[in-house]
């Protein structure tokens, strides 16, 4: 449930504000995104590991499509407009 202090805190927001957490969450989340992709290449040393090309496969099969999903919800945003009522066609 929001609460009345939220509301005016969201209703409050500005461009800049929208874009210094916009900077703020994608740096922080993108870094991490790249740590686990490196914790993920780590699994490539066969000395410690054993798996087959099928499970890589997977892994990045995996990975790509939820690339490809994030990619498009932004390309998604960036292209949504409203348009304006018209009685007329």
């Amino acid at each position: 449930m929001v609460t009345k202090n939220e509301e005016i805190s969201i209703a409050k927001r500005t461009k800049e504000s929208k874009r210094a957490s916009f900077l703020k969450l994608a740096e922080k989340r993108t870094n991490n995104t790249l740590k686990s992709l490196d914790l993920i290449a780590n699994l490539a040393n066969k000395y410690y590991y054993d798996y087959s090309q099928e499970q890589v496969e997977k892994i990045f099969g995996a990975i790509k499509e939820r690339v490809n999903e994030a990619e498009k919800a932004f390309k998604k945003a960036s292209i949504e407009t409203k348009e304006d009522f018209k009685l007329w066609i």
